[in-house]
């Protein structure tokens, strides 16, 4: 794929939104997967509030009924168990395990990464856990 196309394909996907830019593609993964493929982390750099933390898409807490919160954030470290945790129910983890075909270890690994080179967690993360499927 030419990198104009690649270019045209991330800046739909940034201003029109991932499930949007799939309709247009007739639903068809493989043209995102293709252009995601070498960087696939660059699609969080789309992530609007990047990188502010106690905004939308990351959250420092103790508060131990974090699951409960109806709007929760893309991930968050709870400081009582030094965890990393994702939220598995957002379209970013969505196009992971989805659009990227990566299972749910790799998915979070790259989303820990991702998060560690914006927020510098490297001192605060022992684990990282997706929330489980049942909340």
């Amino acid at each position: 794929m030419k990198q104009e196309h690649s270019d045209r394909i991330k800046k739909m996907v940034t201003d029109i939104g991932i499930r949007r830019t799939l309709k247009l593609f007739g639903n068809n993964k493989d043209f995102i997967r293709k252009v995601y493929m070498d960087n696939p982390e660059s699609y969080l750099d789309n992530l609007k509030h990047k990188p502010y933390v106690d905004r939308t898409l990351f959250r420092v807490t103790r508060d131990k009924n974090y699951h409960l919160v109806k709007n929760y954030n893309f991930a968050w470290v709870d400081m009582g168990s030094n965890h990393l945790i994702i939220n598995n129910h957002t379209t970013e983890y969505k196009f992971y395990k989805s659009i990227m075909e990566l299972d749910t270890s790799q998915t979070c690994e790259l989303i820990k990464r991702w998060l560690d080179k914006h927020y510098g967690l490297t001192a605060i993360i022992k684990n990282l856990k997706p929330i489980p499927d049942t909340i």
